[in-house]
């Protein structure tokens, strides 16, 4: 295994990765898993099929995998890249790999002219101080709920 992130390759997911993306789940699964994701990525993929997935890989291993998709127009906010799930293997976290899959993501934003947007449960500080590292800042959408 390498520690180094720039051996990392992230490319677009295509449909013979998602085995490998269901075993990176579910060795997330549990505490390793962000609170904002409890559902499976099988139960992800299988509902939403996202259009826009990135793939980390080292010496052809995928190591991490970022779920998403651009969408029209979603809670009245006009058209917008959506990050779903974003998930890195134990091993690798903590080597910028995450980082990297949210930039190919937010680069591919980039060409469509569309910000990009995660939804995060309030308690998952893990997750929202990583956002806020990676220049993602409190949007204007708030949950209600009875």
């Amino acid at each position: 295994m390498s520690s180094s992130n720039h051996e990392a390759k992230i490319r677009r997911m295509v449909e013979a990765d998602l085995e490998a993306v269901k075993e990176i789940d579910r060795l997330l699964v549990g505490e390793e898993r962000a609170v904002s994701w409890p559902s499976s990525v099988e139960a992800e993929l299988e509902l939403y099929r996202p259009a826009l997935g990135f793939i980390a890989e080292v010496g052809g291993r995928i190591i991490g995998f970022l779920l998403g998709d651009i969408r029209r127009e979603r809670f009245g906010i006009g058209m917008a890249g959506w990050i779903d799930m974003i998930g890195v293997a134990p091993e690798y976290r903590r080597k910028g790999i995450g980082c990297r899959l949210i930039l190919g993501f937010w680069a591919e934003c980039q060409r469509k002219y569309v910000r990009a947007n995660v939804i995060v449960r309030e308690d998952d500080e893990q997750l929202k101080r990583f956002l806020t590292s990676m220049g993602f800042c409190r949007g204007k959408l708030i949950n209600f709920e009875m």
